[in-house]
C-alpha cells in the first residue's frame, strides 16, 4: 500500500513477517464475537484487535512489555477464530506466534513459567523416551489417587486431572520404520505422522487409523526418524525449537514415494501445512518445506478425496461433531468429517448450537486454568444440549479436554475420535 512504517522495536525483527500485516487491522470489531476470551471477559484488552493494539504499541515503543500487557497477550488461545471472520485478512496467528517468541526472548515470563516452558518444549515433546516416562508418571499419579487429595496436590497439577483416563497399555511406537500393507488391489501409498502425545495417550486411535487406511487401499509407512510436529513449541514462543523439529520431519518424510502425509490431529496438521512459514529466511529448506506441506492431509480430508469405502456395519448412535479450532479455522475442514459420519448407516448427526473453542489449546490449561475451565464448561453445555450419545472430534487435545469435563460432571457421553467410529463400523478379515 506504500505505507512507510519506521521500525523502532525488535519485536518482529528477523522474522519472515511483513510488518505491514500488523497494520492491516481496521478495528472493525467483526472478530470480537468469535474470540473466546473476549466472549467470556468482555474486555477490549482480551480481544484480537486489543492485542494487536498492544503489539503496535510495543513495536512503536509507545509502551513497555509490562506484566499486565504480557498477561493480556498470553491469555490468547491462538484458536485463530478471528482469522475466519476478518475481512482484512489479518494473519493474527502468525502475529501472535512472533509476539510470544518476543516475550520468551525478552524473559518476560515468570521463573516458574520459564522453567515449565523449557521442560516441555526442550525436553518432553521433542524426545519420545522422556514423553513415555512422563506418561508412566501420570499413571502412577492416577494409581496413587493423588489427583483426589486436594490438600497435598500442587495447584499446577490440577489440569492433569483431565488426563487421568484409562490410557492404553500398549504404546504405538515405531521400533525402526514400520510398514503396514493393505490387502486390496489398486493400492495407494501414504505415510503417517505418529506425533508425540497420541502414540501414548491415544495409541488405540493410531492403530485404528492404520486399519482404516489399509481397509481403504492404502499402504501405510510410519517413518522412524519423525519427531513431534512442533505445534506446541510454536504456540509457546519457541520458534527455533519448532524449526528444528520441522526440519527433522521434513527430512524423515520428504524422500518417501507417497501420495500424502496423513495426520489425525487437527493441531498437528495445521502447523505442518504451514511449515514453509518457518523457513522464509532459510532457502535451503524453504523449497522442501513447501513440497512437504503440500502433501499433508488430515485423515478426513484424505478419505473423502480417495474416496472412502462405505463401512459395512450399522451403528445406532446419535452423535454430535466438535469442530476443533485448527481443523476448522486454519485448515478449513468442516464438511469432510460430517460426510464421513453420514457414510455410516444408523448414525444421526445432531449439530451443536455453539461450536466454539473448548479451551484445550495445547498446554493452555497449565497456565490459564480458570479460562480453560470456563470454556470447557461452555463446550460441555453445548454438547449435552444435543442429547447425543457420542461426541466426535478430530483432535486429541480437544478429546482430553472434553473427557475431563465429562468425567467431572459424571456424564455418560462417549468421546471418540472420528477414526475410532469409522474403525468400529468396518469389518476386517479374521
Amino acid at each position: 500500500m506504500g505505507m512507510e512504517i519506521k521500525r523502532k522495536n525488535t519485536i518482529f525483527t528477523g522474522t519472515q513477517m511483513d510488518i505491514q500485516d500488523l497494520y492491516k487491522c481496521v478495528h472493525c470489531g467483526l472478530c470480537l464475537s468469535s474470540c473466546p476470551t473476549y466472549t467470556v471477559l468482555g474486555k477490549e484488552t482480551d480481544s484480537p484487535r486489543g492485542r494487536i493494539a498492544y503489539m503496535k504499541a510495543i513495536y512503536e515503543e509507545k509502551t513497555d512489555l509490562t506484566p499486565r500487557i504480557v498477561s493480556h497477550l498470553d491469555s490468547c488461545l491462538q484458536c485463530r477464530a478471528c482469522e475466519s471472520v476478518c475481512p482484512s485478512g489479518v494473519p493474527f496467528g502468525r502475529l501472535m506466534e512472533h509476539t510470544k517468541s518476543y516475550i520468551v526472548n525478552q524473559k518476560k515470563y515468570s521463573f516458574f513459567r520459564s522453567v515449565i516452558n523449557k521442560f516441555l518444549y526442550k525436553i518432553v515433546f521433542p524426545k519420545p523416551f522422556i514423553l513415555s516416562l512422563t506418561s508412566i508418571a501420570i499413571k502412577v499419579y492416577k494409581s496413587l489417587q493423588i489427583h483426589k487429595i486436594r490438600i497435598i496436590k500442587p495447584t499446577f497439577m490440577t489440569p492433569l486431572d483431565k488426563m487421568i483416563t484409562d490410557t492404553p497399555k500398549e504404546v504405538f511406537r515405531a521400533e525402526g520404520s514400520v510398514f503396514y500393507s493393505s490387502t486390496t488391489d489398486n493400492k495407494k501409498s501414504v505415510a503417517l505422522l505418529s506425533g508425540c502425545v497420541m502414540p501414548i495417550v491415544q495409541s488405540d486411535t493410531m492403530r485404528a487409523t492404520v486399519r482404516v487406511l489399509n481397509k481403504n487401499g492404502c499402504d501405510v509407512f510410519v517413518p522412524e526418524l519423525q519427531k513431534c510436529c512442533g505445534a506446541l513449541n510454536i504456540h509457546g514462543g519457541d520458534l527455533e525449537g519448532a524449526k528444528s523439529l520441522a526440519k527433522a520431519n521434513i527430512d524423515a518424510f520428504i524422500e518417501l514415494d507417497i501420495e500424502a502425509i496423513i495426520v489425525v490431529s487437527g493441531g498437528c496438521g495445521a502447523i505442518m501445512k504451514e511449515y514453509y512459514d518457518l523457513f522464509q529466511n532459510d532457502p535451503d529448506y524453504l523449497e522442501k518445506a513447501i513440497k512437504f506441506s503440500s502433501k499433508v492431509k488430515d485423515i478426513a480430508e484424505y478419505l473423502i478425496e480417495i474416496p472412502i469405502i462405505k463401512p459395512e456395519k450399522k451403528l445406532n448412535y446419535n452423535v454430535t461433531y466438535q469442530d476443533s479450532c485448527h481443523l476448522s479455522n486454519v485448515q478449513k475442514i468442516t464438511t469432510p468429517p460430517r460426510k464421513l459420519l453420514e457414510e455410516i448407516e444408523g448414525i444421526t448427526i445432531i449439530e451443536m448450537e455453539d461450536n466454539k473453542c473448548c479451551g484445550a489449546a495445547g498446554v493452555y490449561s497449565l497456565f490459564h486454568k480458570e479460562m480453560s475451565s470456563v470454556l470447557a464448561g461452555s463446550k460441555m453445555d453445548s454438547i449435552e444440549s444435543t442429547r447425543a450419545d457420542v461426541v466426535i472430534s478430530g483432535n486429541p487435545g480437544c478429546m482430553i479436554q472434553i473427557n475431563g469435563e465429562a468425567s467431572k460432571r459424571k456424564s455418560s457421553i462417549k468421546v471418540m475420535h472420528l477414526v475410532d467410529i469409522l474403525d468400529e463400523a468396518y469389518t476386517y478379515p479374521s
